[in-house]
């Protein structure tokens, strides 16, 4: 119930055409924003929750096949401990997270780039169904060493992630894998708009149509306007 009050993202995993993907919109009531006196998380977002959905792929077998999702009260302390709050209570997996963004400016750019950094430490499933205790000395370590990243340490474009691993976790085995890329993915489709559009009476879509009798859907994700005439609709 904040000036922020909506923020969703959609990551998607890799198939056999496309890598990994992600995809973000975020929603701020700028007059709100502008009224506050302190741009606290707390105050920002205010009170809601957060939900994530699981939907696997076809032939990925998690909870049978079947859509999942979790919601937990969104944390004041914000997005990083309200997914580890998820992860206890819904995964139940102890998990570390740390998050962190800052404008990037160039030279020769008055506008800034915004870049985002993030390092998150998880009890693996094996060890969370054997019973490990999270007070155990070894998780205890881990997890305050991982408290101890700066926020300028995750988005430090001259300092390497395997950098900032060997300054945490230097006394221990790390075992660093390829990077994947990941890249901006938006799968909205006009095919999907219609199908949608479909299920109100006539006289509904009406009501949404311009005066040119044509249905303009705008993706907040990606932008783009999907155009929908009558012809489509018959």
């Amino acid at each position: 119930d904040g000036p922020l009050d909506l923020v969703a993202a959609d990551y998607y995993g890799a198939d056999e055409i496309r890598a990994r993907g992600v995809r973000g919109y975020a929603r701020l009531d700028a007059d709100r924003f502008a009224g506050l006196d302190d741009t606290a998380f707390a105050r920002l977002a205010g009170s809601g929750v957060m939900a994530i959905t699981i939907e696997p792929r076809s032939g990925l077998q998690r909870g049978g096949g079947k859509t999942y999702q979790g919601i937990v009260q969104l944390s004041p302390d914000g997005i990083a401990a309200s997914a580890e709050t998820y992860f206890a209570q819904s995964e139940q997996l102890p998990t570390v997270i740390r998050l962190a963004a800052a404008p990037l400016y160039v030279a020769g750019d008055p506008m800034p780039h915004w870049r985002a950094g993030g390092i998150m430490l998880q009890m693996t499933p094996e060890s969370a169904k054997q019973g490990i205790e999270t007070k155990s000395d070894d998780w205890e370590r881990l997890s305050l060493l991982l408290r101890t990243v700066e926020d300028l340490e995750l988005v430090d474009t001259s300092l390497a992630p395997e950098t900032l691993l060997w300054r945490l976790f230097h006394e221990d085995e790390v075992r660093v894998q390829p990077p994947e890329p990941v890249t901006f993915r938006c799968d909205c489709d006009s095919a999907r708009i219609v199908t949608v559009l479909r299920g109100y009476a006539p006289e509904e879509r009406q009501g949404l149509a311009d005066a040119d009798g044509i249905i303009r859907a705008r993706c907040e994700f990606c932008g783009k306007t999907h155009e929908i005439g009558p012809d489509s609709l018959a």
